[in-house]
């Protein structure tokens, strides 16, 4: 179900009876009192579990509206905040008449509903919001899932991967990357073409999903390699999982067209480990580096002759 905040920075909510009994049928309406509130509550729904492509096509998707209820000089630095943790948030801002001519607002930043607030006004911006939203919604899927594979983008990857870090960071607790290269991608692709890639990456992505769990991330990164995120995930835990696939898709013959290929999977591996605060190295790592490191030993693992998980940490170890 789509939600309705309503935000302001006192704890009376101009019209927040009229928005009760006009849209409580069709929205969960939260009131936030501060924009510190309504963030955190904005924060949660950042970042889908599992890509929206598992839902039915013809389920509408969830839309997120803000009514803000605050002083005409904070409404541009507050919307900016909102859409900062929430691009796909539509925001409504209550202001009279002549203060809507003052913000120099573009309508894809804000909508406005002018004071006196009255039932007629408020149905017909919420239709518009809500239509906005649905547009929002369709524009960042399509830089969310990598429309072959069904896989997340890169974009999305790093972006969860760097918010991933710093709760591993903040709550000293592990966090894995594995990066999968497929052996032979270029001879596949000179074999048989750009289609066999469209059929082989949906198939993997398959393979990989019976053997991760809800909260793990799969992404496609690059042309022949598949990203996996392991939040609260140990260096030696990743390493079985990523054998576990590597010999599961072996086993697996993939059939394109008339030809049945063997796909080979290796693996490079970097772990993010519990670490102190005087640990500057550690403490410094950002989600570029991390994915520099597993793509150290994805080369290491590429010059070996079986198909094999390698750690970055098993190559350098920390001191």
């Amino acid at each position: 179900m789509s939600v309705l905040y309503l935000l302001s920075d006192t704890i009376h909510f101009p019209g927040e009876v009229l928005f009760h009994g006009c849209f409580e049928s069709q929205f969960t309406i939260r009131r936030s009192v501060g924009i510190s509130a309504l963030l955190q509550e904005l924060e949660k729904v950042k970042y889908p579990e599992k890509p929206d492509t598992d839902k039915p096509a013809e389920l509408e998707p969830e839309v997120h509206l803000v009514v803000l209820s605050l002083p005409t000089e904070v409404i541009s630095a507050t919307i900016q905040q909102i859409k900062t943790v929430l691009p796909t948030a539509v925001c409504i801002a209550m202001a009279e008449a002549r203060e809507t001519k003052e913000n120099h607002l573009y309508e894809w930043d804000c909508l406005f509903l002018e004071k006196p607030l009255n039932e007629f006004q408020a149905r017909c911006t919420i239709v518009n919001a809500v239509k906005q939203g649905y547009l929002l919604k369709q524009i960042s899927q399509a830089t969310l899932i990598e429309n072959t594979s069904g896989l997340y983008t890169q974009r999305y990857f790093m972006g969860r991967l760097n918010k991933e870090l710093s709760q591993a960071k903040r709550h000293k607790d592990k966090l894995s990357c594995i990066i999968f290269g497929i052996r032979y991608y270029d001879m596949f692709l000179d074999c048989y073409g750009y289609q066999f890639m469209e059929k082989l990456f949906p198939y993997l992505s398959t393979v990989l999903r019976q053997h991760i769990r809800q909260e793990d991330i799969l992404a496609r990164l690059g042309d022949d390699e598949i990203a996996l995120l392991l939040p609260r995930s140990g260096i030696d835990g990743a390493k079985i999982l990523a054998s576990r696939i590597i010999r599961d898709v072996t086993i697996k013959p993939f059939d394109f067209m008339s030809e049945t290929e063997t796909i080979e999977l290796y693996a490079g591996i970097y772990g993010f480990e519990d670490v102190q605060a005087e640990d500057a190295d550690a403490v410094a790592l950002d989600a570029d580096q991390m994915i520099r490191y597993a793509h150290h030993a994805l080369h290491h693992a590429k010059k070996q002759e079986e198909n094999q998980a390698c750690t970055f940490n098993e190559l350098y170890p920390l001191s």
